[in-house]
């Protein structure tokens, strides 16, 4: 069923009151009334991004995180119809609109970003992953990670750091983050580059570390491979204890 032009029109213009609190007469609807639908979106849209972004909250006061509700509520044309993927336009829109250096946040995207990632990760659909064992080899087995996972860069710590002190370590900082197949819990590791690699590659195609190694040498410029092997197969050895790595196939 098609709507018709006169209804689209007040149905804009009821949009366009409750986000920008601007009103411009509608058909039908009291002026006296109409800020109670204003308020209820807009509690709806700060809700939302209050429970996606607790960390960034707690971070800002509150006339900086109102004002970037509010910024985001009157001026972003959001494109999800699903409000619990709003706030990744939010973080998208926030760094988009340079809003770190207008707040003197320089932490300000990385954070939002991290607290994304989790709300990601937790809500990927799951993945069937084909029959592995409990028990193997870490270097000469195909390893199986837990399928839901995100890589990514930081120029801060906010992952470890409060993001003010994080400002004060820019560089290159990775974080691995995969869901628990058992308990579905999101979980964070600090990572390096060559951690980072490693899994990209494992990803990327199954297969065993001994297969994985010269490639990962001849990238990283290792001379001596026994420190090598070792380095990575304790890095593996970890990932199995924190639920990272789930298996084997082989």
């Amino acid at each position: 069923m098609y709507l018709s032009q006169e209804t689209k029109q007040l149905q804009h213009k009821l949009a366009n009151y409750c986000r920008t609190g601007k009103y411009e007469s509608i058909e039908g609807v009291s002026k006296s009334r109409v800020k109670q639908y204003r308020r209820l979106v807009f509690n709806n849209v700060k809700n939302t991004l209050n429970q996606a972004y607790p960390i960034t909250v707690e971070w800002l006061s509150d006339d900086d995180w109102l004002f970037l509700v509010n910024a985001f509520f009157e001026n972003h044309d959001a494109q999800t119809p699903k409000i619990w993927e709003m706030p990744r336009e939010f973080m998208e829109y926030v760094a988009e609109s340079n809003f770190s250096e207008k707040l003197n946040k320089p932490a300000l995207n990385d954070l939002l970003l991290f607290e994304w990632v989790e709300i990601e990760v937790h809500t990927m659909t799951d993945v069937q992953l084909e029959p592995y064992l409990l028990k193997g080899d870490y270097l000469y087995d195909t390893l199986v990670l837990a399928p839901e996972y995100s890589l990514q860069k930081l120029s801060y710590p906010v992952h470890i750091l409060n993001a003010d002190k994080a400002v004060e370590q820019k560089g290159d900082w990775f974080i691995y983050v995969f869901r628990d197949v058992d308990s579905g819990v999101v979980q964070f590791l600090n990572i390096s580059v060559l951690h980072t690699f490693v899994l990209e590659k494992l990803y990327e195609k199954p297969q065993s570390l001994a297969e994985l190694l010269p490639l990962v040498s001849s990238i990283f410029g290792f001379t001596e491979e026994s420190q090598l092997k070792e380095h990575v197969k304790n890095f593996i050895a970890d990932l199995h204890v924190k639920g990272a790595l789930i298996g084997f196939r082989k």
